[in-house]
Order: C-alpha cells, then sequence, then structure tokens
C-alpha cells in the first residue's frame, strides 16, 4: 500500500488507542496486515525493472508523501483531524516500516539484522497473493477503496 494507506491506517489506530505506544505498535502491525492485501500493478512492477529501481522508489515515496501531508492538511483544514501524540505515533507507526525499507535498499545495508527485515517486509507482499502483480487499474481500486474504508471508519468514529 502507499504511505496515504498506511498513515490513514495510523490515524484510525492513534485516534482510538489514546497510547502513543499502543498507537505506534498497532500501526506497525496493521503495516504488514495491509501489505498483505493485493495492492502491486504489473505496470509498476515492469517500469521498476527496467533499471533505476532506487530512483524510482525515490520519486514515487516523495510524491505519495506529498500527497500524504496535503491528505493531513486538508482533513486539519476540514476540521476532522486534531494531530495528537496518539495520532502521530500512530502515522509514523505505519509509514516507518516503507522508509527503513527504502534506507535499507538505497544504502545497500548488508547484515543478517537487515536481511531479515526485508525477508519480513517482502513476505508480507506475498503472504496473500504470491508475488502475483494486478493490472493497474485494479491496483489503484485496491488502493483507493482501501484509503475510503479507512477514512470512513474513521470519520464515523469520530462523530
Amino acid at each position: 500500500m502507499y504511505l496515504t494507506v498506511h498513515a490513514t491506517a495510523g490515524i484510525l489506530i492513534g485516534s482510538q488507542t489514546g497510547n502513543p505506544l499502543l498507537a505506534f505498535t498497532l500501526s506497525v502491525f496493521s503495516h504488514y496486515i495491509l501489505d498483505a492485501i493485493p495492492h502491486d500493478s504489473i505496470k509498476g512492477h515492469r517500469w521498476h525493472e527496467k533499471g533505476n529501481l532506487i530512483k524510482k522508489f525515490a520519486l514515487e515515496a516523495s510524491i505519495d508523501f506529498c500527497i500524504l501531508l496535503g491528505f493531513i492538511v486538508y482533513l486539519q483544514e476540514k476540521d476532522l483531524l486534531t494531530l495528537s501524540g496518539s495520532i502521530v505515533a500512530g502515522i509514523i507507526g505505519a509509514i516507518i516500516i516503507d522508509f527503513m525499507w527504502g534506507g535499507i535498499k538505497l544504502f545497500n545495508l548488508k547484515g543478517k539484522l537487515f536481511s531479515s527485515f526485508i525477508a519480513l517486509h517482502e513476505g508480507a507482499h506475498s503472504l496473500i497473493y504470491k508475488n502475483q502483480y494486478i493490472p493497474l487499474r485494479y491496483a489503484v481500486i485496491v488502493q483507493l477503496s482501501t484509503l475510503v474504508i479507512l477514512l470512513g471508519v474513521y470519520l464515523l468514529i469520530r462523530m
């Protein structure tokens, strides 16, 4: 899933726990659950295979992070989100896995700990769908549907 989807799960979790440590921990766990949902597109995979993988991931992460920041600002401007310690911890917990993964890949870090982390993260992606990629239109539908469901639950609970 993209950072925006993971962060929305973190917002939902953080808004319900009231405890930053618990929000962070549950949001890390939610990251792996969301990554188990088939969401990777074959078109994106083919684009990545053409080279400059790290630059492409950096580009995707930068765009996604800007969208995430805009999303958070929008929710705050509409009085739909008040950032608390628990919500911030939930957001960080939900997205930190992808930043750690990206850092390990970017800096080509080696060692058993890094290898184990990569295996866990990539294993979550293939838990249900065994590294199968889906057409881009379905990947977008899955990402947007998950985002709408998480945001909808957050807004319903918030009322």
